[in-house]
């Protein structure tokens, strides 16, 4: 059952033992966030059905780039909004117009997609990920590299956070969000690689989920893996939560390793350490965003370290999904959980309102940036939604 917060536009999903009230608190107190889109593909996002980012196999492979300019700056006179095989218009949309209420700086991180975004961006890596049903999605040496400039850019931004502080200036948050088409069927396999019980749990870009097709994949990569590894398929989880790098580089993606590598690098610290007002990420998304809580969190428990001040953020058509369960996959991984209860019913726009049927529900940090819009920003319901519907009108 979701809990209201207040007239907030915030539900909390799983609070994990008050964590999820206790940032929700500090968010209200910032002032500006820093917002880091992290792009990848994977060759996963070419079969049919698995994803809607993107209305066709050759088109999803465009949708990073394309959603990462529309973010920053425009459509070319070339170009289209990304959109699903139903049409149904790409979050860019809903990201970008709650963003434009809220003091803001963007990063966008290239962590190895088909196509690189025009506007100015880090180039973390090179190449997309493989099928996951080889067992061999990225090499080992890829995923250091990536987890490596993960774990870089966050002293960056926390060396930009000390020099604020010493300024006097207030708090900023600290958003990751993700663009990859494919993405919740490698967050299947990670589960899975991990040992979760994650099976008909995720929730993803197409209306019923399509459980089976992405657990199948799943499996065969597993096994591929295994094989390839030389471990028996009844050790194979040990050995993946054991090295949880290795379970990127089997059936995973290049986002999954720059993501778990900034949150490592941020928000991992020894249990016994008091880690009151410590530095904050706010994960935008929802299944793939839960898979790397899930890593980064056996990461740290590997080393005897805990994850602190991280916060799971998705929309509401995730957290709400018939189809799916992100509030047990949340209490599994024991990852604080919240989602945004706004509402497209009333957009002037069919390809906005179809996300109230179930269609595309999350991407590009939606349901983080349409939250912070309110909570940070103080802006109403009716406001947000005239803004999307704007940025809308001016994209299609």
């Amino acid at each position: 059952m979701l809990t209201k917060i207040k007239a907030d536009l915030v539900d909390i999903v799983f609070d994990g033992n008050g964590r999820a009230t206790k940032i929700v608190d500090r968010i209200r107190l910032a002032q500006r966030i820093d917002f880091i889109l992290a792009l990848a593909g994977t060759e996963v996002s070419d079969v049919e059905g698995i994803s809607a980012a993107g209305s066709s196999a050759e088109l999803r492979r465009l949708t990073p780039a394309l959603d990462a300019d529309i973010l920053l700056s425009h459509l070319a006179n070339e170009q289209k909004l990304p959109v699903s095989p139903n049409g149904i218009a790409s979050p860019v949309v809903l990201t970008r117009a709650a963003l434009s209420l809220i003091p803001h700086m963007t990063t966008i991180v290239d962590c190895g997609s088909f196509s690189s975004p025009q506007i100015e961006h880090i180039k973390a890596g090179a190449e997309p990920g493989k099928s996951i049903t080889s067992g061999a999605a990225l090499s080992l040496d890829l995923v250091n590299r990536l987890y490596e400039a993960g774990g870089k850019l966050a002293d960056v931004l926390a060396k930009n956070e000390t020099e604020r502080a010493n300024q006097n200036e207030q708090e900023a948050l600290v958003v990751l969000a993700e663009c990859v088409p494919g993405g919740t069927t490698t967050a299947q396999a990670i589960f899975m690689a991990l040992g979760i019980e994650a099976e008909n749990l995720l929730s993803s870009s197409v209306p019923t989920c399509n459980h089976a097709q992405k657990i199948a994949m799943a499996e065969a990569g597993i096994r591929a893996a295994a094989q390839r590894l030389n471990i028996e398929i009844d050790s194979i989880t040990s050995y993946f939560k054991a090295n949880p790098l290795a379970a990127i580089a089997a059936v995973g993606d290049p986002m999954q390793a720059f993501a778990v590598g900034f949150v490592s690098q941020r928000n991992s610290q020894p249990i016994n350490l008091d880690t009151t007002g410590g530095k904050i990420t706010i994960l935008g998304g929802g299944s793939q965003m839960l898979a790397v809580y899930a890593l980064a969190n056996q990461l740290a428990s590997n080393k005897n370290d805990q994850l602190s001040n991280i916060l799971v953020a998705t929309t509401k058509w995730v957290a709400q999904d018939k189809f799916a369960q992100t509030a047990k996959l949340a209490r599994l991984v024991d990852a604080p959980f919240v989602a945004s209860h706004f509402a497209l019913k009333e957009s002037g726009h069919a390809g906005l309102r179809a996300y109230e049927e179930g269609h595309v529900k999350e991407g590009v940090g939606a349901g983080a940036a349409i939250l912070l819009a309110n909570l940070l920003a103080r802006i109403d319901e009716p406001t947000i939604l005239q803004t999307i519907d704007s940025f809308y009108t001016a994209l299609i």
